[in-house]
């Protein structure tokens, strides 16, 4: 039989993972340099988020400027912790977007791989159809969309990224009722 470990050895463990697993200037940097990269790469593709995106990061630039002035490296970390938290509301649910429709991209593909008898064939091409046109038409919504704040874009990402779940779910569907069809045969 193996030795339990104690309450106290268990506080002790408890302890060491919170404060190894807390806030630290280097951790919060790395963060903040992803969050720029994501920033440049969003804008690119979906310039109508520009300028809601830009002004998010300059006045996150000017708090990290000060932050990293700050004496206390908990402080500090802190700071840049929420000074992170503020610019990935936006670029957290960009990347989001993206993740979805590479997934979608990857069903469609998926579906279209299928090896399928031919009475089954129209209706994979009718859902393959259906996904690129939604690929297309979130881009279209994407590439037109100019939000002018913050809440105005993340009102239309919650559009967007609804109609890549309700896809994505349609595909999954799709593809599992055609290979149970196929089984069949």
């Amino acid at each position: 039989m193996y030795p339990s470990i104690s309450h106290m050895s268990r506080a002790a463990l408890l302890a060491v993972l919170l404060i190894g697993c807390g806030a630290t200037s280097d951790k919060e940097s790395r963060y903040w340099e992803a969050n720029k990269a994501a920033v440049k790469t969003h804008t690119a593709r979906w310039p109508g988020f520009s300028p809601v995106l830009n002004d998010l990061q300059n006045r996150a630039e000017q708090a990290w400027t000060t932050a990293a002035e700050m004496k206390d490296p908990q402080a500090r970390a802190e700071r840049m912790k929420e000074i992170n938290r503020f610019l990935s509301r936006l670029v957290g649910r960009l990347n989001e977007v993206e993740k979805k429709i590479e997934t979608v991209k990857t069903s469609v593909s998926d579906l279209k791989g299928l090896s399928l008898a031919k009475e089954l064939k129209a209706e994979q091409r009718n859902a393959i159809l259906a996904g690129r046109t939604a690929l297309e038409e979130v881009e279209q919504a994407l590439g037109a969309t100019k939000p002018t704040h913050q809440d105005g874009a993340l009102a239309a990402l919650e559009l967007v990224i609804s109609k890549l779940i309700a896809v994505q779910t349609d595909l999954k569907r799709t593809t599992q009722q055609l290979e149970k069809a196929q089984r069949k045969k």
